[in-house]
C-alpha cells in the first residue's frame, strides 16, 4: 500500500472522527520514522488540535537519520539492538580476523554463517559471557568444521 491508501483506510466511516485522527496520529509516528515526504501526506491529512500535539515535523534531509535514533512513540529510545554490531559478534569478526591471519585463508562462507548462527542464538538467550574467547572460538570452529564433513 501506499500513502494515499493508508490514509483513505482513516475515512472508513466506521473508525467515527475520532478513531480516525487516531489512526492518523500514529500513522504519523511511523511516517516520521521513514521519509519526510510521506511525513507531510499524513500530516496533512490531521486536524487541530491534534496537529498541534505532534512533534516538529522532520525535515527532508535529516528525516532517514532521525528514523534511527528517533524515541518511540513512548519517549523510550530505540529498543532494538543489531544482533550483528553487540560485543560478542564483534569479537566474533576479531576471531575471524585472527584465524585468517594465522592460518593465511578465510572461512568459507557457509562456515561463517554457521558460526555466525550459533553465537547469536546464545545472545538472544544472553546465556554467555559478551566476549567470545579463543576457546570457545576454537570449539566452535571444531564442531562446523566436523558438521561440513
Amino acid at each position: 500500500m501506499n500513502v494515499e491508501e493508508w490514509i483513505a483506510e482513516s475515512e472508513d466511516p466506521k473508525l467515527g472522527p475520532y478513531w480516525s485522527q487516531f489512526y492518523l496520529v500514529l500513522l504519523s509516528h511511523i511516517a516520521d520514522k521513514t521519509d519526510a515526504s510521506v511525513s507531510r501526506a499524513v500530516r496533512s491529512a490531521i486536524k487541530a488540535p491534534l496537529l498541534g500535539l505532534l512533534r516538529k515535523q522532520p525535515t527532508a534531509n535529516r528525516a532517514t537519520a532521525a528514523s534511527a535514533a528517533a524515541p518511540d512513540l513512548f519517549g523510550a529510545g530505540p529498543a532494538v539492538i543489531n544482533m550483528l554490531e553487540t560485543k560478542r559478534m564483534e569479537s566474533l569478526k576479531a576471531r575471524l580476523q585472527d584465524h585468517e591471519s594465522a592460518s593465511g585463508a578465510p572461512l568459507p562462507v557457509a562456515q561463517v554463517w554457521k558460526l555466525q548462527s550459533q553465537f547469536s542464538e546464545r545472545i538472544a538467550a544472553r546465556l554467555d559471557a559478551p566476549e567470545i574467547s579463543i576457546e570457545e572460538f576454537q570449539a566452535a570452529l571444531k564442531s562446523v568444521r566436523g558438521s561440513a564433513d
